[in-house]
């Protein structure tokens, strides 16, 4: 067996693990299927082999010589958070980004096991809806902390807001085509943004910040998510979108805060606090 047969084997039986997890018990040539398929096919130069009606209920054994290593999702731990998996089904949020990781992740890099995207948290009629950086990861842990005191200096309950992530998997941001992987990865920001129609977005970060305006056609050229130094020309200011019609703030995001001291840490905290100042009057009306 050729090295490019077993590879086509290998993302077969991660594909099947996909699926496995999204909790579907049968996979069918279907339309979406194939379109996996086609994405493989032209990823390695060779014919995947096209599989029919397939039950899911043995594991199957990796290939030997082909030990690829599993992406790390953003969450840590990798795949859905528990709470998450729970607030998505309720929501209906989950399915839709289910069904949109057929085309989205099949396409991408760093599609290597299968792992379901993250969803996002909170209520799907939510006001205010804040999207994080790759290293957010749903803001847990000191970066949790941080955002529920930055919210709650403006009078916003943390619970009432709808809280995503911009890419949904670790990447190189200094690497060949990062730029494509953020705005491929944003589709699924962009699906929420859609599902939960909310009032205002609060982005973290230029990923953020990026896939929202490059969707409205408002980005600048000179800017790029993994340029830092770009959120000099976007935050400090409201923006306005048109689909759906809300208004956008952008400021530095908490992880990267909690990597700085000194004047730095000073200063990014005086910009952001101006930044959710308007944020504030906005909300509060």
């Amino acid at each position: 067996m050729s090295s490019r047969e077993a590879e086509v084997i290998h993302r077969f039986y991660n594909l099947l693990k996909f699926y496995r997890e999204l909790g579907w018990e049968y996979v069918e040539t279907s339309q979406a299927v194939e379109g996996l398929r086609r994405a493989v096919q032209a990823r390695i130069g060779k014919a995947a082999p096209t599989r029919h009606k397939q039950p899911l209920r043995h594991e199957f054994p990796p290939v030997r010589g082909h030990n690829i290593p599993r992406r790390r999702a953003a969450s840590q731990g990798g795949g859905l958070p528990g709470d998450t998996q729970k607030s998505c089904r309720q929501g209906g949020i989950k399915g839709k980004i289910e069904a949109l990781a057929l085309s989205v992740c099949a396409g991408c890099p760093l599609f290597i096991s299968g792992t379901v995207p993250i969803c996002g948290k909170g209520p799907q009629d939510a006001r205010l809806l804040v999207a994080g950086g790759v290293g957010d990861a749903l803001f847990k842990g000191k970066a949790g902390d941080l955002l529920t005191k930055m919210l709650r200096a403006v009078r916003i309950d943390r619970r009432k807001t709808f809280i995503t992530s911009a890419v949904r998997c670790r990447y190189d941001n200094d690497g060949p085509g990062a730029e494509d992987i953020v705005f491929q990865c944003g589709n699924f920001l962009l699906e929420e943004i859609m599902t939960v129609r909310p009032s205002y977005i609060l982005a973290f970060g230029m990923e953020a910040a990026c896939i929202i305006l490059k969707d409205q056609n408002l980005l600048p050229s000179s800017v790029r998510p993994g340029d830092e130094t770009g959120i000099k020309e976007l935050r400090g200011r409201v923006i306005s979108l048109k689909s759906p019609d809300c208004s956008l703030v952008v400021t530095h995001s908490p992880v990267s805060m909690l990597k700085l001291s000194n004047d730095t840490l000073k200063m990014y905290k005086r910009e952001a606090w101006h930044d959710l100042q308007l944020l504030e009057k906005m909300y509060h009306g």
